[in-house]
């Protein structure tokens, strides 16, 4: 009898130890993060469509390179595929349409122009696809857009260049591209900058648009030194190439440390020029944070969560207290050696 019970409760233990191998060990229930996956589970892949606006201007190559290093990193479920569209709006509209019909999962972009794309965001949307902008905001409901604010940026550029600036001080703007969403709110930021801290005392000698670009800005600055020489105490410009531009023809007339030189967007040039001492300042229209945020967004819209239509970063200011960070950072990504 005893030996039956014995071989009875040993059956009764196996068939436990088998039910209880069988049961949930809540390793499934986890949701794993981008990157933290197992392993030795498949990952599930998304083809990206990135769509530059120019590989030769130096602040989106910059955001384009940081876009890549932080999917390398952070999401090895992406698989980008990035397209340079020169600065030309029919290559970018044709970007578009062949990532459309190739069906990929998103599409992440700088926007040449946010209203001649906006037709284009509802083609993808209709055919499942979010765009995420990234620089520029897209007039559409379908977008999802990453930017600084361009107003802020100019207000905080000409407040901080007003602390430098002496009584009385004559100074000249260099703009944007002319009709620009970014360009002319940046221009008029500037301008309210000097009313609001009641600076009458400033005069604007002169204010020519760059076209963005160094070799025009320079041009223009070497007329203006030809024109106003000494007077001149400070250049604005809307972005960094045109201040470095400003920069050059100020140093060829052996007057660059006399002037306060201040621009937008700290690229790698012109942190060698403030570590130098001959830029003052930029304020820093953040390339590492937008193509992060832009890769996150992404993310969270494979996921079905929900994003908002816009998100704004902010622009701390590069000077010499901090140019060192900004170099690290240059560095890291190979914009210096």
């Amino acid at each position: 009898m005893k030996r039956k019970l014995g071989k009875l409760l040993s059956a009764c233990l196996a068939l436990l130890l088998l039910l209880s191998a069988c049961g949930p060990t809540g390793d499934d229930s986890k949701v794993s993060d981008p990157g933290s996956q197992d392993s030795a589970e498949p990952q599930k892949t998304y083809q990206v469509g990135v769509i530059l606006k120019s590989a030769d201007d130096p602040w989106t190559a910059w955001q384009g390179k940081e876009m890549q290093a932080e999917a390398k990193k952070n999401y090895p479920q992406f698989k980008l595929e990035v397209v340079d569209c020169s600065f030309d709006l029919n290559n970018q509209i044709s970007a578009m349409e062949n990532f459309i019909t190739k069906g990929v999962d998103v599409i992440i972009m700088q926007p040449i122009d946010q209203n001649s794309v906006a037709y284009m965001v509802d083609q993808a949307h209709e055919a499942g696809i979010p765009v995420v902008a990234v620089t520029e905001v897209i007039e559409n409901e379908h977008s999802y857009n990453i930017r600084s604010d361009a107003y802020a940026e100019g207000m905080q550029l000409m407040t901080k260049m007003l602390d430098y600036l002496p009584e009385g001080a004559k100074i000249v703007e260099l703009r944007g591209q002319l009709g620009m969403a970014l360009s002319e709110a940046r221009h008029q930021a500037i301008h309210d900058a000097v009313e609001k801290a009641g600076r009458t005392d400033i005069t604007f000698l002169d204010s020519q648009t760059g076209e963005w670009m160094k070799d025009t800005s320079m041009s223009i600055m070497e007329d203006w030194i030809q024109q106003y020489g000494s007077d001149i105490k400070g250049v604005v410009a809307a972005n960094d190439y045109m201040a470095l531009g400003a920069m050059e023809a100020l140093k060829a007339a052996g007057s660059v440390n006399d002037v306060v030189i201040c621009g937008i967007d700290c690229l790698p040039e012109a942190c060698t020029a403030i570590k130098d001492g001959t830029l003052t300042f930029s304020v820093v229209n953040d390339a590492p944070a937008s193509a992060k945020l832009g890769l996150a967004t992404a993310w969270k819209l494979l996921q079905g969560e929900e994003v908002e239509h816009e998100q704004i970063l902010e622009s701390p200011i590069c000077n010499a207290d901090n140019v060192d960070e900004w170099i690290k950072v240059h560095k890291a990504i190979g914009n210096l050696s």
